[in-house]
């Protein structure tokens, strides 16, 4: 299966790319595609996706346009868009 991954904020400085193509074996859960982004791309993306010592990752992550909750994470079809972001706070 192919995804395409698109980052935003720290997400884009550290994998140096603004998006890529992933490819997967068929039926790849989004754990195991947000592990082999840290794969590719190395110890800050790892640290930014490390969801061991977090229950969620430190970044907002988006299947096609829809905000994942980790309790029930959506299944991944081919083609699916998903998206890395930086979460925003404010005052």
């Amino acid at each position: 299966m192919k995804f395409k991954v698109t980052y935003s904020g720290q997400a884009r400085s550290t994998a140096g790319c603004a998006n890529e193509v992933v490819e997967l074996p068929a039926a790849a859960t989004l754990r195991e595609l947000l592990a082999a982004i840290a794969a590719r791309h190395g110890e800050r993306m790892a640290a930014l996706l490390n969801f061991k010592e977090r229950n969620t990752p430190a970044v907002l992550v988006f299947v096609s346009d829809e905000q994942v909750t980790w309790e029930a994470p959506p299944p991944l079809n081919d083609g699916a868009e998903i998206m890395l972001v930086s979460p925003i706070s404010g005052g």
